[in-house]
This record gives structure tokens, C-alpha cells and sequence, in this order.
């Protein structure tokens, strides 16, 4: 029997030690030509100095002072009818995460502070101009749920003169033979 205990270790131990297949390398891919022309990829594409005239008008390389500035422009003569941090970010050329990530840089202070007053800018125009009527009761209630005022309604029920509701109740057994019969 304790040969026949070995023998089987022995199988064990045989199927541990099996190695892992080696995996492949995948092959290249080939360059299809298309109209007898490679595809622009990043190994074989150069920027010609038009793309690189877009791609710089599309969006600055990062916060300057140039953005500041415009940013500052916005928030003092603002064009929309009531100023958004969207508002902002179509003004300046950029995309909004874009104005979030500048904003968390300890640097940019002063983004920080100008994001902040176009959202007191907005609370104020907002609640003026619902007051007022000149904005959509809709669009500025949607507006001023963004800071803190709400639609609440709340119901209460009250009994006679102002007091508790007076419940009557009885219970009946319906069905239940309690006797036994």
C-alpha cells in the first residue's frame, strides 16, 4: 500500500511541474494601402504645420494669463442671460472639465474665485429675474434648485380645533370557532 501512496505523489508532483505554454507573439499587421495611399498612424503621420495651426486654435495648451483674462471678460460683460460655468467654458474655447481641472490646481486661484462669482452671478440673476418676470418660471426654478431652494409642499393632518385625528376601530372575529365546537 505504500507504494501505491508514493506512485500517486509521484503523479502529483509530475502535473505541478508542467510548464505553461509559451504564448505567441502576434504577428504585424499589414499596411493596407487604400487609393494607393498608406493611412495616416502614429508611427508614419507628421503633423503639417496646418494641423498643428487647427489643433492650437482648437484649444490652449493649458491656464495662462491670456485665459484669466477672458475669463475675467465673461463673468463683467457677460452675454448670456444668465451666466454658467458652460457659458464660460464655450467663451474661452475650452471644454468645461477642462475649466474643473485648471480650477484644482493650487495655482489658479483666481480661476477658483472667478467660477465661483459667475455661480453667485447666477443665483442672483436667477432669483431676480423670476421675481421679475423676465425669465422662464421653469428654467429659473430648475436654476435656483442648483443652489438650495426647493419645492417643497407639506401636508398635515389635524383632527377638530387644531388636534390629533380621533380613529374609531373595533375588532370583530369573523370565522374562528374560539370554543372548540
Amino acid at each position: 500500500m505504500a507504494k501505491g501512496r508514493e506512485d500517486d505523489k509521484k503523479k502529483v508532483v509530475k502535473k505541478a511541474v508542467k510548464k505553461a505554454p509559451v504564448k505567441k507573439k502576434p504577428a504585424k499587421k499589414k499596411v493596407v494601402k487604400k487609393n494607393g495611399v498608406i493611412p495616416p498612424t502614429s508611427a508614419n503621420y507628421k503633423r503639417t504645420p496646418v494641423d498643428v495651426e487647427i489643433r492650437a486654435a482648437r484649444r490652449p495648451s493649458g491656464y495662462c494669463e491670456e485665459v484669466q483674462v477672458k475669463c475675467d471678460e465673461y463673468v463683467a460683460d457677460c452675454p448670456d442671460a444668465i451666466p454658467s460655468i458652460v457659458g464660460l467654458a464655450i467663451y474661452v474655447g475650452v471644454v468645461t472639465k477642462t475649466l474643473y481641472n485648471w480650477s484644482e490646481n493650487e495655482n489658479n486661484t483666481e480661476l477658483l474665485h472667478t467660477l465661483s462669482a459667475i455661480k453667485d452671478a447666477q443665483h442672483h440673476k436667477a432669483l431676480n429675474g423670476s421675481i421679475v418676470g423676465d425669465l422662464n418660471p421653469v428654467i429659473s426654478k430648475l436654476v435656483l434648485a442648483n443652489h438650495g431652494y426647493s419645492d417643497k409642499q407639506q401636508t398635515e393632518l389635524t383632527g377638530a380645533d387644531g388636534g390629533g385625528l380621533k380613529v374609531d376601530y373595533s375588532v370583530q372575529f369573523v370565522g374562528a370557532n374560539l370554543d372548540g365546537d
